[in-house]
């Protein structure tokens, strides 16, 4: 569904199924990067802590990241930010809500979006 929408805003996306997959994925490709869209549910390693692990390292710590997350805990949404998550999105999520953070995110990162 998210591969849908960033597949036809031009970009080629890549998936993990785990946490532990996605960090091995950006410690061997971190330069092909320019957005992580990161569930904070994932198996193996949660979001919390891939993000942890994203803002640790200087080969992923300025790929901006949106978090998605299911929980209703306000606090949860601000612990992620303050974790460094550039946005967070509450799920469920509209198509067009993901499209549109997405292009806020990478305008203030920078990229240029057709």
């Amino acid at each position: 569904m998210f591969r849908d929408v960033l597949s036809s805003m031009g970009f080629e996306v890549v998936e993990a199924d785990t946490g532990i997959a996605a960090k091995q994925l950006l410690e061997e490709r971190a330069h092909d990067f320019s957005l992580i869209l990161l569930d904070d549910y994932m198996p193996g390693m949660s979001g919390r802590d891939l993000l942890r692990e994203i803002r640790k390292s200087l080969l992923t710590q300025s790929i901006p990241v949106i978090v998605m997350s299911a929980s209703p805990d306000p606090q949860d949404e601000i612990d992620l930010l303050e974790a460094g998550a550039d946005d967070y999105l509450l799920k469920p999520v509209s198509l067009d809500r993901v499209e549109a953070r997405v292009r806020a995110v990478l305008r203030r990162s920078g990229v240029e979006l057709s």
